[in-house]
């Protein structure tokens, strides 16, 4: 029994560290690609002498060099090198198992989202639940009252399949298309309300309702605070904010000031909306405050997990709409290359000394 139990752990750890390696080599890629487009978007390029002393840090700090491709990403946006961001890979290895533990991937049944923050600004009408139809209330339906609906109502909605994300799996929904829409392809989905931005938003673009990303962490005396945001914009001609092609502008202070400028997903820099010619610089968004108080809230319902990034929208109102939220692995890398770092005093950087995982 002693020897299958020490050829488990063998196999287990052997399996893991696998993961590792292809995980940082997977991220090494796709910063290396980052860092090349910033540079040769903006000019500064990161000399040697300036590699090796970021590589040095990683070791160091993180406990392996692997680390040091996102460092070079953000010391080449802000033009310089700041110690304490954390490196992307490194958080999804290190960080996020540790401080959101097993609890993350519930995040990705978005059918328990609005019953397990107990609110009703998730925009939730309808659920397909193995091929199952419910209201909001997790009442059981017919599929022809939720035609009836949109027929009555006028509305779009969107169905997002369970663990969809950047846009995929998401599907408009409206009285015409209804009947063509495949749901057992779908499989098990949320079916949202159409939103109303705010008309501040639609000045940078009507197409598609603009998402702010709000990062909620759990600090170190158990409170629940923002520690950074960033406003995400569709292009024209798409219906929904898609990661493909979205620019994301960062959001600088509570008050919700956007900065002088944002990227799109090859880190190209645009002081203004490629399609509206929105100026970012000089702008704040509308009733931000608020929407960050709705999430640090919410986060206080879940105490289980360190961070959260919440999806949300902000109507003409004034009204915060949750989209979604995102606990496996928040997005942090634009916020760490735009105004981090964001997350000091956390003592995430020590976290790879408790853990057997991250050191490849």
């Amino acid at each position: 029994m002693a020897r299958s139990h020490l050829l488990r752990t063998a196999i287990l750890g052997s399996e893991e560290k696998l993961r590792t390696v292809y995980h940082n080599a997977m991220q090494r890629k796709l910063a290396l690609r980052a860092l090349r487009n910033i540079e040769q978007d903006t000019g500064y390029i990161l000399r040697a002498k300036e590699r090796r002393l970021i590589k040095s840090y990683a070791k160091e700090m993180f406990g392996s060099h692997s680390y040091a491709y996102w460092l070079y990403v953000y010391a080449a946006y802000q033009q310089r090198f700041v110690e304490g961001w954390i490196p992307n890979n490194y958080f999804g290895l290190v960080v996020a198992p540790r401080v959101n533990h097993q609890v993350r991937f519930i995040a990705g049944f978005k059918t328990l989202s609005k019953r397990l923050f107990e609110t009703n600004l998730f925009p939730d009408i309808f659920y397909v639940i193995d091929n199952k139809w419910y209201d909001y209330k997790m009442n059981p339906i017919e599929k022809q009252d939720v035609r009836r609906y949109l027929i009555e109502t006028g509305n779009d909605c969107f169905a997002k399949a369970e663990f969809s994300s950047q846009g995929k799996g998401v599907v408009r929904l409206n009285s015409q298309n209804f009947d063509d829409i495949d749901f057992k392809k779908l499989g098990t989905c949320v079916i949202q309300e159409s939103i109303r931005q705010a008309k501040w938003f639609e000045e940078i673009l009507r197409d598609s309702v603009a998402t702010i990303r709000i990062t909620t962490v759990k600090e170190p005396n158990g409170t629940f605070v923002m520690r950074a945001a960033y406003l995400r914009v569709g292009r024209s001609g798409s219906d929904i904010v898609q990661s493909s092609n979205a620019i994301r502008i960062p959001i600088i202070d509570r008050n919700g000031a956007l900065g002088d400028f944002g990227a799109d997903p090859d880190w190209r820099r645009h002081y203004k909306h490629p399609d509206s010619g929105f100026v970012f610089s000089g702008k704040t968004i509308p009733y931000f405050d608020c929407a960050v108080s709705v999430c640090e809230r919410l986060h206080g319902r879940l105490p289980h997990c360190g961070i959260i990034g919440w999806d949300v929208a902000i109507t003409n109102s004034g009204e915060t709409k949750i989209m979604e939220w995102n606990a496996r692995h928040p997005d942090i890398t634009f916020s760490e290359a735009s105004t981090g770092p964001n997350f000091r005093s956390l003592g995430w950087e020590k976290m790879h000394y408790q853990s057997k995982i991250g050191s490849a």
